[in-house]
């Protein structure tokens, strides 16, 4: 394959938000075209740890390596990152991704603290962001927006920010465990006195599908990121195990998302985390929405 275009981009969001604490307005990242027997064929490199700014001009000083491999098709060459492994994954997939048409059932994310002003009337489950004020705050919030949502199924993300005994104290106030289908990545170690709590693993997903992590429990879900997993074959021999899988985004722009759905695809039966298309004013130009359910569109490529 041949490159016929190199464009770095600064992706602005439509909505800044937070990350770490961090005020976060847009991110960067690097679109190569490249021409495979007269067809074009577009994929990004996204930098994520460019939301923090740190490491982007090493990161992006690879691609001309990348682009290498690709000419030479030498998987060898692919520098040792999991974004170039993905993008790799992503050309060798394109025509399964972009020329066919792909769904999947997704949620909404949205912060505790934001839940009282959002209609989700369109939804039977959401993701929702904690510890963005205060555990009892929070507490407080999902207890009533529960006793007025009963049918609303909440998987709560707090990035490893419990403690196991703070987890167990805030299972044991909630009012509506059966509203609860998870807790995502909760502590940064675990006992077995949360062993009864549904937990699934987000950050220490990889560690334990390789057996290099012993828990106390049962994971009751995987999310994978897969922009972070480095390769497409890899998580699609996920649905050969026993593990129930949600395929996570990273904010990647619409036309990258589009490989997340055709993954998630392979999950039927899940709920999956893919509604950072918002943050981006043209996802319209890859993806439709229905309600619950979201879509890509065949590329004119």
């Amino acid at each position: 394959m041949k490159l016929i275009k190199k464009d770095y981009i600064n992706l602005n969001f439509k909505n800044s938000f937070h990350v770490h604490q961090r005020k976060v307005s847009s991110r960067t990242g690097l679109l190569l075209t490249f021409n495979d027997q007269s067809a074009s064929k577009m994929i990004e490199l996204p930098f994520f740890e460019g939301l923090s700014g740190k490491d982007k001009d090493t990161f992006f000083s690879y691609s001309d390596h990348f682009i290498e491999a690709v000419k030479k098709n030498d998987l060898s060459l692919v520098p040792n990152h999991p974004s170039y492994f993905f993008a790799w994954s992503c050309l060798h997939h394109y025509d399964d991704i972009h020329k066919k048409t792909h769904s999947c059932n997704f949620h909404p994310m949205m912060h505790a603290k934001n839940l009282e002003f959002q209609d989700f009337q369109d939804f039977s489950i959401i993701k929702v962001k904690v510890s963005m004020t205060t555990q009892k705050k929070d507490l407080e919030i999902i207890n009533s927006f529960s006793k007025s949502h009963p049918n609303l199924k909440l998987r709560i993300d707090a990035n490893q920010s419990f403690t196991c005994p703070e987890l167990l104290s805030f299972w044991n106030a909630l009012q509506f465990k059966q509203n609860i289908d998870y807790f995502e990545e909760p502590c940064l170690d675990y006992d077995q006195t949360i062993s009864h709590i549904p937990i699934a693993l987000d950050e220490k997903a990889k560690d334990y599908l390789k057996s290099r992590l012993k828990l106390p429990f049962k994971p009751k879900c995987i999310v994978i990121k897969p922009s972070l997993w480095g390769n497409i074959e890899d998580v699609i021999k996920l649905k050969d195990t026993k593990n129930d899988v949600v395929i996570s985004s990273c904010f990647e722009h619409p036309h990258t998302l589009k490989a997340l759905v055709y993954l998630a695809s392979f999950f039927p039966n899940q709920y999956h985390g893919l509604s950072t298309y918002q943050l981006y004013e043209d996802y319209l130009d890859s993806l439709e929405v229905y309600r619950d359910k979201i879509e890509t569109k065949k590329s004119p490529l």
